[in-house]
């Protein structure tokens, strides 16, 4: 191994490189470099926080990825956090990622087509639409033999379809 000291008139050595016969480096603080820094293989980050594991900064703004670990299955995530335009480094969760599901801060634009499966050939809910306050405006499932398509109202609702202009319209009441 390569051991790199450094000392001050005040204090006792210290170790500020270690590089060992297999090639590894081990720094004993932050690394800072003015170019880029490449890798032919993965960055591993093997005590990531609870907290942003990377920050990209520009005059201020930022836009950061975040990790959170948890014992339980289902609450570990990434959060991408993207700048708010403000100089103080505020950002927005734009996109929380968890086991089994994603949340998306605004609106999704798709170009292209977008498919949704039914987990089953029975009764099952294929899409689920809700109003601000939780409640379910309507219900898209597959029926329980299988072959048709149900759209249904909650909340003693009507299913209706119109044009554009709201000339035309078919209706059907609860």
């Amino acid at each position: 191994s390569i051991i790199f000291r450094t000392s001050t008139s005040s204090s006792l050595d210290t170790t500020a490189l270690t590089i060992t016969n297999a090639g590894a480096a081990t720094f004993a603080s932050t690394v800072t470099a003015s170019g880029n820094i490449t890798t032919d293989g993965i960055f591993i980050n093997d005590s990531a926080p609870d907290n942003n594991v990377f920050e990209a900064i520009q005059s201020g703004r930022k836009m950061a990825l975040y990790t959170y670990f948890s014992s339980n299955a289902n609450d570990s995530e990434w959060r991408f956090r993207t700048s708010t335009g403000a100089t103080d480094g505020a950002t927005t969760d734009a996109l929380i990622v968890k086991p089994g599901s994603a949340t998306f801060a605004g609106d999704v634009a798709i170009t292209g087509d977008i498919a949704v499966k039914a987990e089953s050939a029975t009764s099952d809910i294929v899409a689920q639409w809700q109003a601000t306050n939780g409640n379910n405006c309507a219900t898209f499932r597959t029926t329980d033999s299988g072959y048709l398509f149900a759209i249904k109202a909650q909340n003693g609702g009507d299913v209706q379809f119109e044009h554009d202009d709201a000339t035309g319209k078919l209706k059907g009441d609860d």
